[in-house]
């Protein structure tokens, strides 16, 4: 399979693409930051509701590492998974030290929180480095046309035409999102489909798993008490009858919660944010 071959069919699909997001044609690497870590477990569609209002309130890394942690976790509200807005504050304070934005993959890498897809998806979006930005819906683009899951990274780094590589990932990830579905792909309507080596499988009938309640969840509990605390700082049994949680449960969550610096006790009551 040539790459020339692939860019061939995917270009005209992705120009003819409609999909606005806030953050698309960014090239801000502080503003590309915040929103592939918004993305991150949460879906565009609420990402594309609550970056702007994030921006305004923190439009630069020097904002953000001037701000106080809870005020952080307070505006990162209906996103989920908190350690993502501590990782970001983290890594707005380790940007302000260095002095500048570092532009290369492992100068990047380096960064608190910053992983090996958000080091690449930084220096591509935001310095058109040459390297694919591997997210799931890469991942399952790549994994799929090929027929396999080897050498995935190995493989989309491939496929990036010199000089485009901003343009050509959100090309693959918007590929990924609207037709090379997890769920229900439209194979029908995929610009790659005559090459692609999943679609020419043999089928085979799917198995289900039984699934846990989002409810029972530890996420769950750890959500519903990191909601509270925005309110306002509580003494655990406060905590308790806000959250409706059990208070074995809650314990349980509490403890994980301060395991990650999310929340800190002080005195008898808990606080949003890490310890200062």
């Amino acid at each position: 399979m040539r790459p020339a071959d692939v860019h061939r069919a995917v270009w005209p699909w992705a120009r003819r693409l409609d999909r606005p997001l806030p953050w698309r044609g960014e090239r801000d690497p502080y503003r590309v930051l915040v929103s592939e870590v918004m993305l991150q477990q949460t879906q565009a569609s609420r990402v594309a509701e609550l970056y702007p209002r994030f921006l305004d309130r923190f439009p630069t890394a020097e904002a953000l590492a001037c701000a106080d942690g809870g005020d952080v976790l307070r505006a990162w509200e209906n996103l989920g998974y908190n350690r993502r807005a501590l990782n970001l504050w983290r890594t707005a304070r380790a940007i302000v030290d260095r002095g500048s934005f570092p532009r290369t993959i492992d100068a990047l890498d380096t960064l608190p929180g910053i992983g090996a897809y958000t080091a690449r998806a930084v220096a591509s979006f935001a310095f058109d480095v040459d390297v694919a930005a591997v997210d799931a819906n890469v991942r399952r683009v790549v994994t799929r046309l090929y027929g396999d899951d080897q050498d995935v990274q190995a493989r989309a780094d491939g496929l990036v035409p010199h000089g485009r590589a901003a343009a050509w990932n959100q090309a693959l990830i918007d590929l990924g999102a609207e037709v090379c579905r997890a769920r229900g792909p439209r194979c029908e309507v995929c610009p790659l489909r005559s090459m692609c080596a999943w679609k020419r499988r043999p089928s085979s009938p799917r198995r289900r798993g039984t699934a846990i309640a989002f409810e029972d969840t530890s996420r769950f509990a750890r959500g519903r008490a990191v909601a509270a605390l925005r309110r306002a700082p509580m003494t655990v049994a406060r905590l308790a009858a806000a959250t409706g949680l059990e208070r074995s449960r809650l314990d349980d969550a509490l403890d994980s919660l301060v395991r990650d610096q999310i929340v800190h006790r002080s005195g008898r009551r808990v606080v949003l944010g890490p310890a200062t």
